[in-house]
């Protein structure tokens, strides 16, 4: 139990009665100057001996000298007195904020998906061996070096950007999520790859009508609704524990993973034009935040997935997910901080690029990939009963042993 205020001792000292003494107590001082007072030092003294004499513990610390690291991980029960709640109410509140361990970006997001990631990594991995134009992506997969790159998302304000959009699409290579794909379609504007890496049920609604020879870049934990397609995939490596057990099977002398830290589609563009060199990276179709009621643009596959669900007592803006507010999200503003970085490839705003020649030919050429052929899946499999992988994989995934095993035996 931590309480935060101790002033003169009075109400540790009704807490001391009211529990016997059973319980291990720290008391956090916002100022420092209180517990310097004789009175105060003599009570911490006298009440941190009857805590010990009934089996319990006493610890008085002043705010500035509390040792956080040390209370992270402790399941623990914090309240604050009233006077301090009113009177710190700003201290109070960092105090919580820093005491209370928190997931990060990629923390939470594994946590949610793990159980289904790891389905469809095994799943997908074995359809990748039976299709001839699914691989991994590689140093030449991609030909975007020197060339300027245009990513488009499908925030509400796409809607405003597809002129300018279609008007110069010819002056940059696409990368085009997949919720954008369906409008930008629509709208004559082709997108030369498409990113999908939602394993969500409702990403299955964003491959309508979408031309066969365009590849579509994801990975192994991605939906598998993409690998019934005819479009080429093209798969990423990522900081996935399993991604990197596949990666030592199948490049033992060169670096292929992509790191993506925003875990999101804008964020996998930005880490392949960096991993390819590309000339600089636009972005379009990006807000993470609710404008008008909507978080998406018109006609993405997430409006037909709620549509059979929708009716008087939940319309279409219940389903609005939660990181997507009036406001950006403190996990959207991670990801923001992350596409907005320039330290490894240019972000230019959509009106100051430099057009170039663009190649006729680029998506009508076969995508390059490296094919994971039956040999490497089973060496895959094969450090996977290993226990000390194991040991690793489970501890970063989060999920049961057994859940793990089901698929490696």
């Amino acid at each position: 139990m931590i309480c935060f205020g101790f002033g003169l001792g009075y109400q540790i000292e009704a807490i001391l009665n009211l529990t016997r003494g059973k319980i291990n107590l720290t008391s956090v001082e916002p100022d420092p100057s209180v517990l310097q007072i004789p009175e105060v030092k003599k009570k911490i003294l006298d009440l941190s001996s009857k805590f010990q004499e009934l089996g319990g513990e006493l610890s008085v610390l002043p705010l500035i000298e509390f040792p956080y690291k040390d209370y992270l991980k402790l399941k623990k029960f914090i309240f604050a007195f009233p006077y301090y709640s009113r009177m710190y109410s700003e201290e109070y509140s960092s105090f919580r904020d820093k005491i209370t361990a928190k997931l990060g970006v990629n923390a939470s997001t594994i946590s949610y998906f793990a159980r289904t990631w790891l389905r469809n990594y095994f799943i997908n991995l074995q359809l990748c061996s039976d299709r001839d134009n699914t691989g991994l992506i590689f140093k030449d997969s991609l030909p975007i070096q020197n060339k300027p790159v245009l990513y488009i998302g499908a925030a509400p304000n796409l809607e405003d950007q597809l002129e300018w959009i279609k008007k110069n699409q010819d002056d940059f290579f696409l990368l085009a999520a997949d919720t954008a794909c369906y409008l930008l379609l629509q709208n004559g504007i082709r997108p030369d790859y498409i990113l999908s890496i939602d394993s969500g049920r409702g990403t299955i609604y964003h491959f309508r009508n979408i031309p066969e020879d365009i590849p579509i870049i994801s990975w192994l934990g991605g939906n598998r609704y993409i690998f019934s397609l005819k479009n080429p995939i093209l798969l990423c490596l990522t900081s996935y524990p399993l991604d990197q057990v596949l990666h030592s099977v199948v490049f033992t002398s060169s670096n292929e993973i992509i790191q993506n830290p925003s875990l999101n589609v804008a964020g996998l563009a930005k880490a392949l034009a960096e991993k390819f060199l590309a000339k600089s990276l636009s972005l379009s179709g990006i807000s993470f935040k609710k404008e008008n009621g909507k978080t998406h643009s018109r006609g993405t596959g997430y409006e037909s997935f709620h549509v059979p669900k929708v009716n008087r007592y939940y319309p279409m803006e219940s389903y609005i997910p939660h990181s997507y507010q009036k406001d950006i999200s403190s996990k959207n503003q991670k990801a923001l901080y992350h596409l907005t970085d320039t330290t490894k490839v240019p972000i230019l705003k959509l009106d100051t690029h430099l057009p170039y020649l663009k190649d006729s030919s680029i998506y009508k050429t076969k995508p390059l990939s490296l094919k994971i052929n039956q040999k490497q899946i089973n060496q895959f499999l094969h450090l996977l009963k290993n226990p000390n992988i194991q040991k690793e994989i489970l501890n970063e995934l989060g999920v049961e042993k057994s859940v793990l095993l089901r698929f490696i035996f």
